[in-house]
C-alpha cells in the first residue's frame, strides 16, 4: 500500500517516527508522500525524509490556509526550493482552495492556486490538491485557466468528501480521488458516492495526524491506519481488499513517479 497523503514529520509524531515507520511497514505500507504546508514545515519535513529516504517521498507547495499577508515571502521559500532542489520533490503540493477555516480571501486563494499550478505544468509534475467547501471555486479556477489555454496539471483531490458530480467533474478533468478516513464513516455517504467510480482512479491516503478512520477516531492518525481505509474502499467498490491495495497503489506510482515502473520504484 502506498499513503499517497500524511503530515507525519510534525509534532504529533516528534517522539515516535521510528515506531510510525515500523507499524506502517508490518502492514504492508511500503511508501508515504509527504506533502509541505508552509516555510515553517520544510526543515521538519526534509529532516523525517532524511531519516527513512526509502520510505518517504515529498511535495513542495503553499497551503491554502498559509496563504496570508506574508503570501508572498511564503511563496518565495517555496520556489527557493524548486529552485535549488527541484529533483527532491516528486509533486506540487500541499495547495488548493479552503473556505471551511479561510471563507475571507478565496480569491487569493485561487491566484495562488493558480500560480502554483503553473509551476507543476512547467516541471511536469503532478499536484496535491486540497479542496474544502470550494468545489465551485475550484472548478472556476479550471474553466479560468481553460480560457487562457492554459494546461491543467494532472494530480489528485486529497481527501476528496464531496458530491457525486464533483467527483465525476474531477475524474473528467483528469485527477484522481485520494480516499482516506471518511470513506470508514457511515455517516457520511462517501462510499455511495464512489459506488461505480472507477477504481482506476483512486489512491490511498492517511492525511495523518487528521481524519482517523475508524475505529481509532480520536486518536492521531498514523500510515498504518491505511488498513480500515483500504478495507471500507474495498466494501463500498465491491472489490476484493487485496486488489484494492494492488490497484490504487499501481494508481499512486502512475502519479507520482510515472518514470519508474512498481517493482523498480519499490526496490
Amino acid at each position: 500500500m502506498i499513503d499517497t497523503h500524511a503530515h507525519t514529520y510534525g509534532k504529533a509524531f516528534e517522539s515516535d517516527l521510528d515506531q510510525v515507520v515500523s507499524e506502517a511497514r508490518l502492514v504492508g505500507v511500503e511508501r508515504v508522500y509527504l506533502p509541505n504546508i508552509d516555510a515553517a514545515s520544510i526543515a521538519p519535513m526534509r529532516d523525517a525524509h532524511e531519516r527513512f529516504p526509502g520510505f518517504f517521498r515529498m511535495m513542495m507547495g503553499l497551503h491554502p490556509c498559509s496563504v496570508d499577508e506574508d503570501l508572498e515571502e511564503q511563496l518565495g521559500r517555496v520556489e527557493q526550493e524548486w529552485n535549488v532542489r527541484a529533483v527532491d520533490y516528486c509533486a506540487v503540493g500541499e495547495i488548493g482552495l479552503d473556505r471551511y477555516w479561510r471563507k475571507d480571501n478565496t480569491d487569493v486563494q485561487m491566484q495562488v492556486l493558480d500560480r502554483q499550478m503553473d509551476w507543476a505544468v512547467e516541471r511536469g509534475l503532478p499536484v496535491s490538491v486540497h479542496c474544502r467547501e470550494a468545489f465551485d471555486a475550484l472548478f472556476e479556477l479550471f474553466e479560468h485557466r481553460k480560457h487562457l489555454n492554459k494546461e491543467l496539471p494532472t494530480g489528485v483531490i486529497h481527501c476528496f468528501t464531496g458530491q457525486r458530480s464533483e467527483a465525476e467533474r474531477c475524474l473528467d478533468e483528469g485527477f484522481h480521488l485520494g480516499i482516506g478516513g471518511v470513506v470508514t464513516y457511515p455517516k457520511a455517504g462517501l462510499g455511495e458516492v464512489l459506488r461505480g467510480l472507477p477504481l482506476e482512479r483512486m489512491v490511498l491516503e492517511t492525511d495523518s495526524p487528521y481524519v482517523s478512520p475508524v475505529p481509532y477516531r480520536g486518536k492521531p492518525n498514523r500510515p498504518a491506519y491505511l488498513v480500515p481505509i483500504a478495507a471500507a474502499l474495498a466494501l463500498a467498490m465491491d472489490e476484493d481488499e487485496s486488489r484494492v491495495r494492488e490497484v490504487t497503489q499501481r494508481n499512486a506510482l502512475r502519479v507520482f513517479e510515472p518514470p519508474m515502473s512498481v517493482k523498480t520504484s519499490l526496490a
